[in-house]
């Protein structure tokens, strides 16, 4: 029984070794995995970057790359995002999760904290602008 492979690249068939097919098959997988685990541990908040438009068409590009290649920008982007929230004190990371993750508005994060909405909108502002 002779097997072909077949992937598909612009939208045409292009034939493959069955080693190439399961290198490929397999990098797609492991894509598949490392979005899942970002999105489980990872807070995404490319908003908070002040290029957000730019952002936005850089991830619509990544999206069009090979998946190995795209995996690492990826990563390189959440690196940066991750040493930058580091870099936030206790308050502001829960400021931050709160707006962000939780969706509370500085009004409803401000009540949980028995704090004006002025004073959290003041911080919240700041802590973006770090």
């Amino acid at each position: 029984m002779n097997d072909t492979y077949v992937i598909y690249i612009i939208n045409q068939a292009v034939n493959v070794s069955e080693e190439v097919y399961r290198e490929y098959w397999k990098s797609i997988e492991h894509e598949r995995y490392l979005t899942k685990q970002i999105r489980n541990t990872w807070v995404y908040l490319d908003h908070l970057f002040d290029e957000y438009e730019s952002n936005t068409l850089e991830i619509k590009l990544l999206e069009d790359l090979d998946p190995t290649r795209n995996e690492a920008l990826k990563m390189e982007r959440y690196e940066a995002l991750y040493k930058a929230i580091n870099t936030l004190t206790d308050d502001e990371k829960d400021l931050l999760i709160a707006i962000y993750y939780h969706d509370l508005s500085d009004r409803e994060y401000a009540k949980t904290k028995n704090m004006s909405q002025t004073t959290i909108s003041k911080r919240h502002r700041s802590m973006l602008l770090k």
